[in-house]
């Protein structure tokens, strides 16, 4: 029987799941909301500058004397936040190459390429979200296919929301293997990091790293509410992990990494250009991981795991005329 790990939108009703050996396993992204298990809070907290200030201490870093590590979170907390301002009504090409590898030796026995648009807009409650539709499956259209993002948001705005949460759902069912999953956009990490939510993490500095001709510091990040992002089809907290390569000096993240612990073990890990048109730093990769009990067949040397890799390109802006609500 494979165990299944479902997400669900915040104020979204799950789908009824069986969990069924072959069958897919739902995961979708969490939108935070101030109904039951969330905690919109203001910043800092109380407790989390308590922890702040504890793990200040040990942690300064030793190419900027005197930055302590909730230093650097006050500004990827800023970052965050213009960074989802900046990429607000933008527009971007994807190219997801998604495989099934078997874990014994790694040999590829299915692959499929997906073809999106993906879209990224502000919301009125001063957080953003990301949606894909997709477009292309291994080059055939597909059937049935939205209009396109740019143009329900542009003509619709009071309904796109809703309108963009139902093609993310209906492109998730392109995905390759038995995961199903839609938070798998590159823009996740950045959520947590927004003021209002780092207070549900705890944060470590775990080194700095040379990337390109900055030095960068790596912070751990662990999620400590029990009203996770990510749940599974019963409600049980998934809690989320991970990684930033952060500038210490103002906060620009450069790279993540995501990692998920249930009965499906995620990793998503995303790295971040400079695209000169746009005069800011957006995703130009995504890899991403799923570790499952998944065989092609009763042989236990046929456990296979997925695996993906995403590509953007072509960033361009469009208007909305009108603010997106929930």
């Amino acid at each position: 029987m494979v165990p299944a790990l479902y997400v669900a939108l915040r104020d979204g009703r799950p789908p009824r799941c069986r969990q069924l050996s072959g069958r897919r396993t739902p995961i979708q992204q969490l939108s935070r909301g101030t109904s039951a298990g969330s905690h919109p809070v203001a910043y800092p907290h109380p407790v989390a500058l308590i922890a702040f200030l504890a793990l200040a201490a040990s942690s300064v870093f030793s190419g900027s004397p005197g930055v302590s590590l909730r230093d650097v979170l006050v500004r990827t907390a800023g970052y965050s936040a213009t960074c989802g301002d900046a990429l607000s009504n933008i527009l971007a090409d994807e190219e997801f190459d998604q495989e099934l590898v078997l874990r014994r030796d790694g040999a590829v026995v299915e692959r499929r390429r997906l073809e999106s648009e993906i879209a990224f807009v502000h919301l009125s409650n001063l957080e953003w979200l990301a949606f894909r539709s997709v477009l292309r499956v291994d080059g055939e259209p597909v059937a049935n296919a939205a209009a396109g993002l740019e143009r329900m948001f542009r003509d619709r705005p009071a309904s796109a929301l809703a309108q963009a949460r139902a093609i993310t759902a209906e492109s998730s069912r392109h995905n390759l293997g038995p995961v199903q999953r839609n938070f798998n956009v590159p823009t996740t990490v950045l959520q947590f990091m927004l003021r209002q939510h780092q207070d549900r993490f705890r944060f470590r500095k775990a080194g700095e790293e040379r990337i390109g001709e900055e030095t960068v510091w790596v912070v751990e990040f662990r999620e400590q509410d029990r009203g996770t992002f990510i749940r599974t089809p019963e409600g049980r907290n998934a809690p989320a992990q991970g990684r930033i390569w952060v500038h210490p000096d103002d906060g620009r993240i450069v790279r993540s990494r995501l990692v998920v612990k249930a009965d499906v073990e995620a990793q998503i890990d995303v790295e971040w250009r400079h695209d000169a048109r746009l005069a800011m730093w957006v995703p130009s990769e995504m890899n991403e991981s799923y570790r499952g009990p998944w065989s092609r067949n009763s042989a236990k040397e046929d456990i296979y795991d997925v695996r993906g890799r995403a590509r953007y390109s072509n960033y361009r802006r469009f208007e909305v005329d009108t603010r997106i609500v929930r």
